[in-house]
């Protein structure tokens, strides 16, 4: 993997139209100082656990190589391993953003949240995004809940460069004890070179689940967000804001792409 001082963004590629459209999404941003890594995997044989070399990345030369258009990346590396595809991005603990599709085959086998997809984002190694367009992002919304999920997925949305000269809107479905993070997430973008705004709703509390849930995923079409972003799990306070619940229906509903991080 990367240098610890030079950020890494690793993508998932599985050759789908869904790992286009997020190499698409790859290209359409900027990564100044940045090191790429497209990982290709293939699972080993069902009976036949590969050899520790066999499971470790290796760089490689694919066929039909993923080419970065822009000029200001560090470097483009291409690397594979036959393993588990699950336990090698697990590995992936020093990225600073792992990037996958929204469907492809084998492992990033569409966002129904099957089987290995779904591992991956109840635990992922590193903040992770699920590209759903190519576009530029021009408007984010970072859903803060008082949680250090997602607090977590603030701090690493505002370090990318796609922050500076965005529109944010800091929402939170209010509900107690996010107040503070409100503020510091707000002061965090404006920091990163961002326009904020804030927004403040209250559900009503017997129906916290759809509530939280609607709200997050008619906010972002209403401002029209290119970008969501939201912890993996919510504090005590919001039991339903983890997968399985709010942030799966967002991460399989939102027209727009969406940033996970666990603390």
């Amino acid at each position: 993997m990367g240098e610890n001082l030079t950020p890494v963004l690793v993508f998932g590629d599985d050759g789908s139209q869904g790992a286009d459209v997020a190499w698409l999404w790859v290209n359409e941003q900027q990564w100044p100082g940045w090191r790429i890594e497209v990982i290709s995997v293939t699972p080993a044989p069902a009976g036949r656990p590969p050899s520790e070399e066999q499971a470790s990345l290796q760089p490689w030369q694919p066929p039909a190589p993923r080419r970065y258009f822009g000029t200001d990346v560090a470097e483009v590396a291409h690397l594979t391993a036959t393993a588990d595809p699950r336990a090698v991005l697990g590995r992936c603990t020093d990225a600073s953003l792992v990037v996958i599709g929204p469907r492809g085959r084998g492992f990033f086998k569409s966002l129904r949240l099957g089987s290995a997809a779904e591992w991956l984002l109840q635990c992922p190694p590193a903040p992770l995004l699920i590209a759903r367009s190519g576009r530029p992002m021009r408007r984010l919304l970072v859903c803060i809940d008082g949680s250090t999920h997602a607090w977590r997925a603030a701090q690493a949305c505002a370090a990318l460069p796609l922050t500076a000269g965005a529109e944010v809107t800091v929402l939170t479905v209010a509900y107690g004890g996010a107040s503070a993070d409100v503020a510091g997430a707000a002061d965090l973008f404006t920091a990163a070179g961002a326009t904020v705004d804030v927004v403040e709703m209250s559900p009503d509390p017997l129906e916290l689940f759809y509530s939280v849930r609607d709200t997050v995923l008619d906010v972002a079409n209403e401002r029209r967000s290119d970008l969501v972003v939201m912890g993996t799990r919510g504090n005590s306070e919001w039991p339903t804001l983890r997968i399985g619940s709010t942030a799966s229906a967002v991460t399989r509903y939102a027209h727009a792409s969406v940033l996970l991080a666990h603390a």
